[in-house]
């Protein structure tokens, strides 16, 4: 019973993600216009750049947090890893330099303070298992997770 609870809630939240991610994201991809970008013209390529390496790393999150295939396919697990790391030194570097032109400005201060955790969060995980120390890179992966989701879950659940 516990499974499907658990299995129900994931499903919920991959449809939120999805739904959120072609409600706001996608349009970004397939139509690089001014009228599409807006205020957000100038920085368009830097806004590319974040929904990229995001959109790389919240994806290959939760198949690295997967223990099932972690256990059975290591290969797949730091393929994925690798896309992961790759996909937030991008995203966040690419909210780094967005964070200085967010507007209201505190929204920018917040941006940026997400980008280091993220990165700190994420690179001590490397860290870790480059050392051999399974559960503290086990528990950086988590938090670095969270961090990368955190800015945008309460957006995803509201539509």
């Amino acid at each position: 019973m516990r499974k499907a609870a658990i299995a129900l809630a994931l499903g919920f939240l991959a449809y939120k993600g999805l739904q959120y991610y072609v409600a706001t994201i996608e349009h970004f991809a397939f139509d690089i216009s001014e009228a599409n970008f807006g205020r957000l013209w100038p920085n368009r390529l830097w806004l590319l750049l974040h929904i990229t390496g995001g959109t790389a790393a919240l994806f290959a999150g939760p198949i690295q947090l997967w223990s099932g295939l972690r256990n059975s396919h290591r290969l797949i697990h730091r393929w994925t890893g690798r896309v992961y790391v790759a996909g937030v030194f991008l995203g966040g570097a690419a909210a780094f330099y967005l964070s200085f032109f967010s507007q209201p400005r505190s929204f920018g201060v917040a941006l940026f303070a997400l980008g280091v955790a993220w990165w700190v969060s994420v690179g001590t995980a490397v860290h870790a298992i480059t050392r051999y120390q399974i559960e503290a890179h086990k528990a950086w992966m988590i938090r670095g997770s969270r961090i990368g989701s955190v800015q945008h879950l309460p957006r995803e659940l509201a539509h």
